[in-house]
């Protein structure tokens, strides 16, 4: 289908490079529905009987095929006559296939196909999912057709829409009715959503007499043995007769016949990403394709509920088409500056990767496009994704975050719009629980229904991402997240030469989406990753020793910093890897790539410092002690007086009175502390802890302002900070002298020079330098052992940034 198109996506692939010229801009375009065609596992119960039914000559036969023998058939758009269709046997529990050679055919995709599939492609358009809609409606017919008329098993039998029992009497065996119904089990389905142990579900057909076909039910293995289900979904006319032991007759009966006539064993995956098939391998599951080191797999069941199911990947592209998806993507790059593109992108690349323990935070007003370019890389995990039209919103409740968040594993999970109205908005706390269970890996514990042991809880298991209005307010949340400024309008951005706007190229660029092109990368990728497993996914060593020695190439505001930036640039080592193997990106390329994208990530890593420095609670109190003191709301007193200070009493709560006025104070101000003298004559701050916490509390709250750190967490932050003098050991405070105290009182003590101080200069000891080191080239190591290029770790160069 994409090669027939290829002129058309070439055309528009061309559009979205900043090189070539572009449309005039357009409205930006609405959500539509997906083009992608729909498959439908093999051991879906409609497919299965269809295929049991249904002869694939007769199917071959009404679309105009010829038969040239047994076996041989000719398409009906052959121009020389050849027999290019052949009929390819089928075994005990495998279907007949047919597999054409013919060039022009419709059935020639490289695959067999069986009645069902080949149906699908001849008479609806290739989508196995209208095939299926259409054949469920006639699926009791169908059954029926495939059905035997009377089957006995040991001493139990199904005839006419009953099951009946065998059981031996004074006059001989005899034969009685166990219910007005008949019941088969057809399919065991365990439901994995990849953490807890897997539902087991039986899907139950059902008949009465007369040949009327019941409600096809799925019943939860624990619930089986009560035979309650019967009632409850096929009502008055599903009767079990009365007698001793019948229930457990009519249940052994049922199991017997069915596993005589078959079961067929399913399981159903409920989330995306990564998982460890016994018999394939690594798997990705997507609800379009499952991707495994051979490429696709056909026959594992993946049910994604709501927008969960639009994480939907298309076919591999062929070898020539990939390196178009691949040219693609790249060329995503020149939309946006290095920073917002290769932080962003390198996220979706990052997330297929594993786990990760990080939040990117793109940052932007209203009107800079942020969502706009989000959902251009999104689609690299599916055709749907638009600006109008993303996974979840900070709207939903936090249980239902919580639960897309876990199910949506391995892929880039956009949460859109944060932007709190005020500092006690519902939509903070979401964000910080959502951050920090992101980073622990782990959610709220539950006591199961038994009260006996506890129950998994739900937790991010992608790559979260939001795209955001303001920062995180607390200074954790912001320590687990990356923060990535969008300070200007993406659309409309022009280029160094200032000869044309962006906004056509956006366009062009959502286009290719939606024609699947970015998620033809993706599948590309992630059957490389798959064939590279236990080498790049993220418990291994080799990730782990890649991550610590890109480490060393950043430095931010915070600890994680570093390692985050080194998790996205591991993320474009593992693409650029790719890349090369598709033959579209040259090696000489890939590292020009690799140092924009080393560069890029420093100056973000950089960045981050002025960020944290605004949630910092140290410097957040110091802002606030000021204002508290400055405001006369509180006061300082002298510690051997008790009254105003004998030097700088303004500026701790006193006030003259008149030109030469004796210093006086508020008479509501409250007392914080005092002001004392160190042994060396210095003058200090000594504040009492509690008093002080609570007014920097009550001012925090009355401003709008995130403060939610209590006495010893505060007190830990200040010492930590370097804010805090003399301090007994193990404790933030120290016993001093002080007036109106009948003992000793333990107070902070801040010294007189860090209080007037420039605020900035607060605690940055450990800071960062504003100079940036003379830029260093930094190979771009590969993941593959023995790969040429590949360093270790104490041949890296120092730190660049």
């Amino acid at each position: 289908m994409l090669m027939q198109n290829w002129d058309r996506l070439k055309a528009t692939m061309d559009a979205a490079n900043p090189n070539t010229p572009q449309p005039q801009a357009r409205a930006l375009p609405q959500s539509r529905a997906s083009k992608r065609l729909r498959a439908v596992a093999p051991t879906d119960r409609v497919r299965q009987v269809f295929n049991a039914a249904t002869s694939l000559s007769d199917v071959l036969g009404r679309n105009g095929y010829k038969a040239q023998g047994i076996d041989r058939w000719t398409a009906p758009t052959s121009t020389t006559g050849t027999p290019g269709v052949t009929l390819i046997p089928g075994g005990e529990n495998d279907p007949a296939r047919a597999y054409s050679y013919h060039a022009a055919d419709t059935l020639n995709t490289g695959d067999p196909h069986d009645a069902f599939s080949v149906c699908a492609i001849l008479e609806h358009a290739g989508d196995e999912g209208a095939a299926r809609a259409t054949f469920a409606a006639t699926l009791q017919e169908l059954e029926a057709k495939n059905a035997p008329d009377e089957i006995w098993v040991n001493d139990y039998g199904l005839r006419g829409g009953q099951l009946l029992r065998l059981h031996e009497t004074r006059i001989g065996t005899v034969e009685s009715p166990l219910t007005t119904f008949a019941a088969l089990i057809t399919s065991e389905i365990r439901r994995s959503d990849g953490v807890e142990d897997a539902e087991l579900t039986f899907q139950i057909t059902g008949s009465v007499p007369g040949g009327h076909k019941l409600t096809t039910v799925n019943v939860p293995a624990s619930d089986f043995s009560s035979m309650g289900w019967v009632i409850k979904h096929w009502g008055s006319r599903a009767i079990i007769f009365a007698g001793a032991r019948s229930m457990d007759y009519t249940r052994d009966a049922i199991m017997q016949l069915s596993n005589h006539l078959g079961v067929v064993n399913c399981t159903v995956y409920l989330h995306t990403g990564w998982t460890q098939h016994p018999e394939y391998g690594p798997l990705y599951l997507s609800a379009g394709v499952v991707i495994g080191p051979q490429g696709v797999i056909d026959n594992i069941k993946v049910e994604l509920e709501g927008r969960l199911a639009d994480y939907a990947l298309p076919q591999i592209p062929r070898k020539e088409m990939l390196r178009g998806n691949v040219r693609a993507s790249v060329n995503l790059l020149s939309l946006v500056p290095d920073e917002i593109g290769f932080s962003i992108l390198g996220a979706a690349f990052r997330s297929v990767l594993g786990r990760r323990d990080f939040t990117v935070f793109p940052v932007g007003r209203t009107g800079t496009n942020k969502t706009t370019f989000l959902a251009l890389v999104l689609s690299h995990f599916g055709s749907v994704w638009q600006h109008d039209h993303m996974p979840e919103n900070w709207e939903s409740t936090v249980n239902a975050l919580e639960r897309f968040a876990f199910l949506a594993k391995d892929v880039l999970l956009v949460i859109d719009d944060y932007k709190p109205s005020d500092a006690h908005d519902q939509v903070k706390s979401k964000l910080s629980r959502m951050v920090r269970e992101q980073a622990d890996g782990a959610g709220r514990s539950r006591v199961n229904r038994s009260g006996r042991g506890l129950h998994s809880s739900n937790f991010p298991r992608g790559t979260l991402m939001t795209s955001a209005e303001t920062w995180p307010s607390g200074h954790s949340d912001q320590a687990r997240t990356l923060l990535v400024n969008i300070s200007a309008p993406l659309l409309g951005y022009r280029l160094p030469d200032g000869s044309r706007e962006k906004s056509a190229a956006f366009y062009a660029a959502a286009d290719l989406g939606r024609d699947g092109v970015y998620a033809g990368t993706m599948a590309g990728l992630i059957q490389y990753i798959a064939q590279h497993y236990s080498e790049v996914e993220t418990s291994s060593p080799e990730h782990k020793m890649a991550v610590r020695s890109l480490a060393r190439l950043f430095t931010g505001g915070h600890d994680r910093t570093p390692l985050i930036c080194a998790e996205l640039a591991r993320g474009w080592q593992v693409f650029l890897t790719f890349a090369q193997t598709t033959g579209e990106i040259s090696e000489l390329e890939a590292d020009t790539l690799w140092q924009r994208a080393v560069v890029a990530l420093g100056v973000v890593a950089r960045s981050q410092a002025s960020y944290h420095n605004e949630v910092d609670p140290a410097r957040r109190f110091m802002h606030l002690l000021h204002d508290l003191l400055s405001s006369g709301r509180a006061y300082l007193a002298d510690a051997v007086s008790g009254g105003a200070p004998r030097e700088h009493a303004e500026e701790v709560g006193w006030r003259y009175y008149g030109d030469e006025g004796p210093l006086s104070r508020d008479g509501k101000a409250e007392r914080l502390g005092w002001i004392g003298q160190l042994p060396n004559g210095e003058m200090c701050l000594l504040l009492n802890p509690d008093i002080t916490t609570s007014a920097i509390a009550r001012l925090a709250e009355a401003t709008g302002v995130s403060f939610p750190l209590t006495r010893e967490p505060l007190g830990a932050a200040l010492k930590d900070s370097g804010i805090l003098g003399p301090v007994e050991k193990g404790k933030t405070t120290h016993k001093r002298a002080v007036h109106g105290a009948a003992r000793r009182a333990n107070v902070w003590h801040i010294k007189w020079q860090l209080f007037v101080a420039d605020l900035e200069t607060v605690g940055t000891e450990t800071d960062f330098s504003s100079t940036e080191t003379a830029l260093l080239s930094v190979p771009l190591n590969t993941h593959l052992q023995g790969h040429a290029g590949t360093q270790r770790e104490e041949d890296l160069p120092p730190t660049l940034f």
